[in-house]
């Protein structure tokens, strides 16, 4: 069953800490970062994740500085897909993820997608209360929670970009 909890201030403390490290990780490369996800979102409810956007100039090399994010307690996730990498920072138990870091570049719609829709659901209560809801409902098998938040995030982005 999935987790979720009230909105703690303590998560833009976070953002800004995790965002440090991130700048020294990422050094020139970096573009910007972004706190993003139900945790940058102070009317909801969220998964306690923080969840950061890192926009670089270039994914070119990334993987190679695996090292570096692994001594800052990242872990690199595997992926097939070549237009994003995603890092995670783990608690106590391995199956805690406190942090999931996903690294896309400038160019990549995907970016200004995951910004429009935090900042739209911050901009507008309602569809965030309804997004709550959602997700609260389909709590249960990640698999129907995942295609379900992928649902309503599509049908925001349609409102948004029309």
């Amino acid at each position: 069953m999935i987790e979720f909890v009230d909105y703690d201030p303590i998560w833009t403390k976070i953002f800004e800490k995790e965002m440090q490290s991130l700048m020294k990780l990422l050094k020139s490369n970096l573009i910007q970062c972004h706190h993003i996800g139900s945790t940058a979102i102070p009317s909801i409810k969220a998964v306690p994740c923080m969840d950061i956007l890192c926009i670089v100039h270039t994914l070119d090399g990334i993987s190679i500085f695996q090292n570096e994010f692994k001594k800052a307690g990242f872990s690199i996730q595997d992926s097939n897909d070549e237009k994003r990498i995603n890092f995670y920072r783990h608690g106590a138990s391995s199956s805690n993820i406190l942090t999931k870091v996903t690294i896309l570049e400038g160019t990549n719609e995907m970016a200004l997608d995951m910004i429009d829709f935090k900042e739209y659901l911050n901009a507008e209560p309602e569809v965030a209360k309804e997004y709550e809801r959602m997700k609260l409902a389909h709590k249960g098998p990640i698999e129907i929670y995942e295609q379900s938040k992928k649902l309503f995030i599509q049908t925001v982005l349609k409102t948004i970009n029309s």
